[in-house]
């Protein structure tokens, strides 16, 4: 089962940045990016949430 989101937070590292992800429970998990796949993920993001919006449109 998915934990919930309950904190992200990103920092500026020396090799690039740092990820903090926290869930409801308060485990965090921490990772290192570059901005390369910061932007990736962005993109993704982004791509998703267009996505969903379209869905509704087309349902309403």
């Amino acid at each position: 089962m998915a934990k919930a989101l309950s904190r992200f937070t990103i920092q500026p590292a020396d090799d690039g940045y740092t990820l903090h992800i926290e869930d409801d429970s308060g485990e965090t998990l921490e990772l290192t990016a570059t901005a390369d796949q910061l932007d990736i993920i962005a993109e993704a993001i982004e791509d998703q949430l267009d996505e969903d919006i379209e869905e509704i449109d087309v349902v309403n």
